[in-house]
């Protein structure tokens, strides 16, 4: 669905996953289960790693967004985030 409405999306946007991830791996769902043991064998992105990935890019687009703040690592991807992938921009 996402794809059929990329392009009807109008302004600032980008479409970033983080590869060896899951649905709840930018929570700190995946990083509580990964303490107690519990390992998801399709996500092998740990759980820490996951949530720190999703807060550094969920603020990096608020400062971008909301504070005017230029944020390179919103703009491709990086040798420090390996596991960011960017699929498109605009």
């Amino acid at each position: 669905m996402l794809r059929s409405t990329w392009e009807r999306l109008h302004g600032w946007k980008r479409w970033i996953t983080l590869n060896g991830s899951g649905h709840g791996s930018a929570t700190d769902v995946t990083m509580l289960g990964n303490q107690y043991g519990i390992h998801h064998p399709g996500t092998p992105l740990p759980g820490a790693r996951g949530a720190e990935l999703g807060n550094r890019y969920v603020a990096a687009f608020l400062d971008q967004q909301l504070r005017q703040l230029p944020q390179p690592i919103l703009d491709r991807p990086t040798e420090q985030n390996p596991e960011v992938l960017f699929w498109h921009r605009r």
